[in-house]
């Protein structure tokens, strides 16, 4: 950043920070900042570009999104400092008002340098192994129940559902991992309705509203019209992908259906029958190799809730491994050898158990942080997600919960830049990277490009 003059800003734009006096700054010499409408900020800057203060609050760079181009040493800073991702560029924002250190959480690109005064450590995430466990995820924008889901723990899309009892919606929210964002509007309203595919290419199908016997197809960014179903079905198990999907069973016109319906991406078939007639069940895996998960039978006012599971090769129904637990309005996720079944309740009590199926049978998995009954489901069973759903009191939730069938997600360090001795020490590499070679580096998962170690040489792996 070269030396700044005259660069004083009139005061009538209120949201503009500008320097607290119009003779401009010289090299060295650090000059307070203020706000548009002259508040001094705990801000100096020197003609050498070097950015200094006691607290940060708020954007650096104001409310604009915007990438950091030019040299940044703070030199004098002591608060510390997290880099949040806006859209394709980043504002610094104070994330505390003490320690000295630079937590960061996210994915940044950085044009130039950044000086950074202290110690460095760059960590990952990972699932530590131990028992299976479910962890706080990201809020969603609007609690919502019996909505339709899609894709991956990382990449998941919901829509649709109830936000209000006997109000549905057309809302619909992109998950990364972390938190939730708008997505574009359904065309339809409607609750109790399938969901299948991934984040940029979702199915949405039946339901009650506007959206009964419809399908919509999401791109990423907008929803369009589908196939229309061969009956207006709500309450389903679904499963597959867009362009392959699968409706299980169901409520037509207030009798549950043992009827199944699959989409090739533009038109519905008749699929195989279920053994028997069930609704508020869960459903997994593929058009080709599906999962029927619990769920309610029987005809009013003889209901019953079902334990059964049955499989599916494409073209018939057979019995799978039963749950351990009975219940209905549960959610479900995963593939048919490898699926998780969680929440639901049986009309009197709502469930935080979890359950996992290894294509044979079901054991006990992780409970639920919260009890709930019509969550969403995504995700796999290493790695699923529950999204939503309503408790008891018939709230509809906005919690996000995340499955880790292995254990807790933890932390590890990739690097360390030490401040006391100015070393960087690679704990990634000398603890768990030890390959003869390339091709053993390879088959260890180091991708091209990446460090190992050798004995006690440290190897850039190149084939």
């Amino acid at each position: 950043m070269s030396a700044l003059t005259g660069l004083y800003i009139s005061q009538s734009y209120g949201g503009l920070i500008h320097l607290s006096t119009n003779t401009g700054i010289v090299s060295g010499t650090p000059t307070q900042l203020q706000d548009g409408i002259g508040n001094n900020l705990n801000l100096w800057i020197n003609g050498n570009g070097a950015i200094s203060g006691s607290s940060f609050t708020g954007s650096l760079f104001g409310t604009a999104s915007q990438a950091v181009s030019a040299s940044w040493a703070p030199s004098t800073v002591t608060a510390s400092y997290a880099l949040n991702a806006l859209t394709a560029s980043y504002a610094l924002n104070a994330a505390s008002s003490t320690g000295s250190s630079f937590p960061f959480t996210g994915s940044a690109i950085i044009s130039g340098s950044l000086g950074v005064t202290g110690s460095v450590t760059f960590n990952y995430f990972n699932v530590a192994s131990g028992s299976p466990v479910w962890a706080v995820g990201g809020n969603l924008i609007t609690g919502r129940s019996e909505a339709g889901a899609a894709g991956t723990a990382q990449s998941a899309v919901v829509f649709n559902g109830y936000v209000s009892p006997g109000n549905a919606t057309t809302s619909t929210e992109e998950y990364n991992g972390n938190v939730w964002s708008a997505g574009g509007s359904t065309i339809n309203l409607r609750r109790n309705g399938g969901g299948a595919g991934t984040q940029n290419a979702a199915l949405s199908f039946g339901g009650e509203g506007g959206g009964g016997g419809l399908s919509e197809e999401y791109n990423g960014s907008s929803w369009s019209a589908g196939g229309a179903m061969i009956n207006s079905v709500r309450q389903m198990g679904s499963a597959g992908t867009q362009n392959a999907g699968l409706s299980i069973g169901g409520n037509v016109a207030g009798i549950y259906t043992n009827a199944s319906e699959e989409y090739d991406g533009t038109t519905w078939a008749t699929g195989g029958n279920l053994s028997g007639v069930r609704g508020q069940l869960a459903g997994a895996g593929t058009q080709n190799a599906a999962l029927s998960i619990g769920g309610q039978g029987g005809t009013a006012p003889s209901f019953t809730t079902l334990a059964t599971v049955q499989e599916y090769d494409g073209a018939t129904w057979s019995s799978g491994g039963s749950l351990i637990l009975a219940r209905y309005a549960l959610g479900g996720a995963g593939t048919q050898n490898s699926a998780i079944a969680f929440g639901g309740w049986n009309g009197t009590t709502t469930y935080r158990n979890t359950e996992e199926y290894n294509g044979s049978s079901w054991a006990v998995g992780g409970a639920l942080i919260n009890a709930k009954r019509y969550p969403a489901g995504a995700g796999d069973q290493a790695e699923g997600l529950s999204v939503g759903g309503a408790t008891d009191s018939n709230s509809f939730l906005s919690q996000t919960e995340e499955y880790f069938s292995s254990g807790s997600l933890v932390s590890y360090s990739t690097f360390t830049y030490s401040q006391a001795t100015g070393r960087v020490i690679l704990q990634q590499v000398s603890s768990s990277l030890n390959f003869a070679n390339d091709a053993a580096a390879a088959a260890g998962g180091v991708e091209l490009g990446g460090l190992y170690r050798s004995g006690s040489f440290v190897m850039i792996r190149l084939s």
